[in-house]
């Protein structure tokens, strides 16, 4: 049980999984942006479809992004806070 004496700082929230999902989506589609642009400046272009290559890597890249930084968000929250229980928020526990 926590020490009530400590005061909870900001930094010790649990952070939400929906919140970082949204910013790991938008992470992958940055990302699959500046490879998309790698391919336009370096005039590298792939084979195929080009619509089909920049839609799939912009949609894995994104589903991708949301999956990993979600996983962190609930690994974090496990490490921070192993007495909470997975899935709701420290202040949503019941005493």
């Amino acid at each position: 049980m926590r020490d009530p004496r400590f005061k909870k700082y900001d930094s010790a929230k649990r952070w939400g999984r929906t919140h970082a999902a949204y910013v790991g989506a938008f992470l992958g589609i940055a990302i699959g942006m500046a490879h998309q642009g790698y391919h336009v400046l370096f005039n590298d272009f792939p084979e195929g479809n080009p619509f089909v290559h920049i839609s799939l890597e912009l949609i894995g890249l994104s589903a991708a992004g949301a999956l990993i930084m979600a996983a962190v968000a609930e690994v974090r929250n496990r490490i921070a806070d192993p007495e909470a229980p997975a899935g709701r928020s420290a202040s949503n526990s019941e005493s």
